[in-house]
């Protein structure tokens, strides 16, 4: 069961389907009760018949962030970035244009924007994108990333992620790029031929001009995914 505790630790939030036959519902709901008793689980997205989980309630305690699916029954459906206002109960999509999945979700310090991850064209990936709206924005894609975790200062978000050729490793990824000089020591690797070069060669200039010791490696008459 995928369930979340409120910045304040007075309620839980929970995911769990209600309807009677639920090996054949896609129905699972988002649910509230204080932690300390005394009231009913209160539904939260009732009027969606399809699925709504995996909750993350933000550090603010503002807003619950969740996965959701639209078509009832339908298990391949499409699962979007939903954001629930605590206060008002209205929940929206940050991800209406997104035409990928979204899978592990993590709330940046300042509950302005959310990290996700996700496969596009069959590459894992980790994309950001504002509470306030707009377009998602790819900070990663190295490969499948498994965990990801901000950093307590909120300056870097921490991946777990392994590809066909190589085992999980653990990667530190610069979650918002106006300071740099407390990264950890780098190694930047990329194509030749990369679409993705000339942002990896800004990168690793800006890391060395901020005092991060860093490895370049651009290899010579190669495409990017080598």
């Amino acid at each position: 069961m995928a369930f979340a505790v409120t910045s304040d630790a007075k309620e839980l939030v929970f995911a769990s389907n209600p309807d009677r036959a639920e090996a054949l519902s896609t129905n699972w709901d988002l649910w509230v009760r204080p932690i300390a008793g005394g009231a009913a689980a209160r539904n939260l997205t009732e009027s969606n018949k399809a699925y709504d989980g995996s909750p993350e309630v933000s550090p603010d305690g503002k807003w619950i962030a969740y996965r959701a699916q639209k078509r009832p029954g339908f298990e391949a459906d499409r699962f979007e970035l939903m954001v629930l206002d605590r206060a008002s109960g209205v929940s929206r999509s940050l991800t209406p244009n997104f035409d990928n999945w979204v899978e592990e979700i993590e709330w940046s310090l300042d509950s302005r924007s959310l990290f996700f991850t996700t496969h596009v064209k069959g590459r894992g990936a980790v994309y950001r994108v504002e509470l306030a709206g707009g377009a998602p924005q790819e900070v990663w894609n190295q490969g499948s990333v498994h965990h990801l975790e901000v950093s307590p200062d909120g300056r870097q978000l921490y991946v777990s992620a392994s590809s066909l050729i190589r085992p999980a490793e653990i990667y530190a990824v610069p979650a918002r790029a106006a300071e740099l000089s407390g990264v950890s020591r780098t190694l930047i690797t990329c194509s030749e031929l990369d679409p993705l070069r000339d942002e990896a060669v800004d990168y690793a200039l800006r890391l060395m001009w901020a005092g991060v010791t860093t490895e370049l490696h651009v290899f010579p008459g190669t495409c990017h995914g080598f």
